[in-house]
């Protein structure tokens, strides 16, 4: 709430024009480069790093469907738990069946409520839905005829002389499989203007950050060892898998081989075991506790980054993990020192799986859409803000983000003209729609919504409680899709105006910023905000306002740079969309924001940014220029401090 108070009004004595926001192609500074430092994981980074180690995500996969029967889903090519409140319903036979679907408490027993996919190779429906922890009813619907699940046990009487089935969510005390070892960890500072939690100089360890690193080795020690068969090649309980252990698995932990002195150190520690398999156990748990291990170097050799930091760069730049194999053994033969083995490796990396996923979180970040998860909105019947609602406006937003990236248009203008999103049920009743499975390709009205703009995580982000927020959505289009700096607000911040006075929330707010005091600033904001107003506080969509028609017309103020004095006028979001589509601000923004969640760190002044940008503009492939973001030597330069 603050932080929208401060966005109400700004210091009219702030200068308005003169240089762009931005800096031109050619203006960065040669001799720019990122700081020689060390990084400290983020709890992202961290449960990636230990999945990918121990094998945590589970047996191979290629789609859900390989992980139905264990009631996971497939991450990375691999099986992983679902968080508690994610339920699979399944139905066995029924090939002949046209449609099946669940109805329940959880969809007002609507027949169409959550539709199931058929899984012909098997044999058997499936589909997945995030449910409110507490007690819930349902029913299989097959082909319009009502049956309880047959592979449920539980059911209660349906009050018409049959059954209910039953299931139970009880989250009490889950750990979930996103989180579950740094739920303690403290949340990552983002400074002003940087929306990703990945930024190096604010990762400082506190106390309470030490004893969290602590306990959280000791869990994931414990965790590998319960089923070393992942990631040990040999048996705990042998005394020689030590040396195994030591000269194999520890180097993928610190991302680079020990050295002699730190080998003896561990295996020294080792024998104070109380059996070899204890032994092992103190090592994995000391390592897991080691700046080696929560750290990631980059102080380089010189002014540049040695080779296996340069592959541990290059992973979590791309992934958001740590570097396999593969990466470790192409630094270790110096592959990684020439550009094109650097490029090699690059490109592998980006056509994992990995590499989509992560995409998807630099979506959901560089858009805000993560503050929808304990966002207040003024609930109703119609489409209350449920926990599994929540959680389909994130995964939208990551899943868009990645189709992009990956399968769709792949150009910075296809962020904002792209006509379509996926859905599941509750996010499709929210759009107007009729329901649909998880995942499945929902078409927008062409005169509503396109492109990122159109999501309902942004729109619902970037609200008030009860109202939508012109300006919060203005601030959002300058600062997160334009990189553009905005003046500081003054000490004296009017309140917002309240719902109830009545009006439109355009009138409530043009009212509001009438004020010479406020308008300096706001002729910046409100006119590109106002753009949104057929979106209410949820992201649905709506005529009218109050019971007036509502006017969803705006103009960008100096759309390049501020003081450049252009005007863009516009009338909805799918032409806000399209004037963002053509801008080469937007255009070199997407490139600052990845630049930014690539390097963790402000990346303004660097020449790469430049260079990655006429890459783009080049090949029109949003890879590429990342590819070219990482792959260039100035990625590698490290500046150390006087």
């Amino acid at each position: 709430m603050l932080l929208a108070l401060l966005l109400l009004a700004c210091d009219p004595t702030a200068p308005q024009g003169g240089a762009p926001d931005v800096a031109a192609a050619g203006d960065c500074d040669p001799a720019a480069a990122l700081p020689a430092q060390l990084r400290l994981l983020t709890r992202r980074e961290y449960e990636a790093t230990v999945a990918d180690l121990f094998g945590f995500a589970g047996a191979a996969c290629e789609a859900d469907t390989d992980c139905i029967l264990t009631e996971q889903s497939c991450e990375y090519n691999a099986c992983a738990a679902d968080p508690c409140t994610t339920v699979t319903f399944l139905l066995e036979g029924y090939s002949g069946a046209s449609t099946v679907s669940v109805a329940g408490s959880f969809n007002d027993w609507s027949a169409t409520g959550l539709a199931l996919t058929h899984d012909e190779a098997a044999d058997r429906w499936w589909a997945k839905t995030t449910l409110d922890p507490g007690h819930h009813s349902y029913k299989f619907v097959v082909d319009g005829v009502w049956i309880v699940d047959p592979e449920n046990p539980n059911s209660e009487s349906d009050g018409l002389g049959g059954a209910n089935s039953v299931i139970e969510v009880d989250c009490a005390g889950d750990s979930e499989s996103a989180g579950r070892f740094t739920e303690r960890f403290p949340v990552e500072s983002r400074p002003d203007e940087f929306p990703f939690d990945n930024h190096a100089a604010s990762g400082l360890v506190t106390a309470t950050a030490a004893e969290a690193h602590l306990d959280a080795a000791q869990a994931v020690a414990a965790q590998a060892l319960a089923a070393p068969g992942a990631w040990l090649p040999c048996d705990p309980a042998d005394g020689a898998c030590l040396n195994t252990f030591l000269d194999g698995v520890a180097p993928r932990i610190f991302r680079r081989p020990l050295s002699a002195v730190e080998r003896a150190r561990y295996a020294t520690l080792a024998t104070q075991g109380e059996d070899p398999e204890d032994g092992l156990s103190l090592c994995l748990e000391a390592m897991l506790a080691s700046p080696s291990f929560l750290y990631r170097s980059e102080i380089g050799d010189g002014a540049a980054l040695t080779a296996y930091e340069a592959a541990t760069a290059l992973s979590y730049a791309l992934w958001g993990s740590t570097p396999d194999d593969a990466l470790l053994e192409a630094a270790a033969a110096g592959a990684l020192d020439e550009a094109e083995g650097r490029r090699t490796e690059a490109v592998r990396l980006l056509n994992d799986p990995r590499a989509a996923a992560h995409i998807g979180d630099f979506g959901v970040m560089w858009l805000g859409v993560d503050v929808i998860a304990t966002a207040t909105r003024r609930d109703d019947a119609v489409t209350p803000l449920t926990a599994s609602l929540r959680a389909a406006m994130i995964d939208e937003a990551a899943a868009y983000t990645a189709h992009v990236f990956y399968d769709g248009g792949r150009t910075a203008s296809a962020l904002y003209t792209t006509p379509y999103t996926f859905a599941g049920p509750e996010l499709a009743a929210l759009y107007g729609q009729s329901s649909a499975a998880e995942g499945t390709r929902i078409d927008w009205p062409a005169d509503e919504r396109a492109g990122l703009l159109g999501l309902s995580g942004v729109l619902a982000s970037l609200a008030h409680s009860d109202q939508s927020a012109p300006v919060l959505r203005g601030v959002w289009v300058r600062q997160r899709l334009l990189c553009q700096t905005l003046p500081a607000p003054p000490a004296d911040i009017p309140a917002a105006p309240e719902a109830s006075e009545g009006g439109t929330t355009r009138e409530r707010f043009t009212e509001h910023t009438a004020d010479p005091v406020c308008s300096s600033c706001h002729v910046y904001l409100d006119p590109v905000g106002f753009g949104f107003e057929h979106f209410d506080q949820l992201g649905r969509y709506r005529a009218a306002d109050n019971g007036l028609p509502v006017d969803a017309s705006g103009v960008i103020h100096d759309l390049e740079f501020r003081g450049a004095g252009t005007e863009a006028p516009f009338d909805g979001l799918p032409a806000l969309g399209a004037l963002l589509a053509q801008s080469p601000a937007a255009e070199r923004c997407v490139v600052t924001q990845l630049g930014r969640f690539a390097a963790g760190a402000e990346t303004e002044d660097l020449c790469l940014t430049d260079d990655a940008t006429a890459q783009l503009r080049e090949t029109g492939d949003l890879r590429q220029a990342l590819l070219r973001f990482v792959t260039d030597p100035a990625f590698l330069h490290r500046e150390r401090a006087p």
